[in-house]
């Protein structure tokens, strides 16, 4: 999957076949691929969960 700068989107966008919390019909999507046993990505995932309380 490319990211586009041009127009700030993904060119295949995320869909029902992907996993995901909440709905895709939104203002603003995140897309986390991560690695489980990496601190960075752990980091990320628990910012994540931060705004989605928010």
């Amino acid at each position: 999957m490319t990211y586009s700068f041009d127009n700030r989107s993904l060119f295949v966008p995320p869909s029902i076949q992907d996993h995901i919390q909440g709905t895709l019909n939104t203002a603003v999507i995140f897309v986390m691929y991560g690695d489980y046993e990496c601190f960075k990505s752990a980091n990320v995932y628990r910012l994540i969960k931060v705004a989605q309380q928010q």
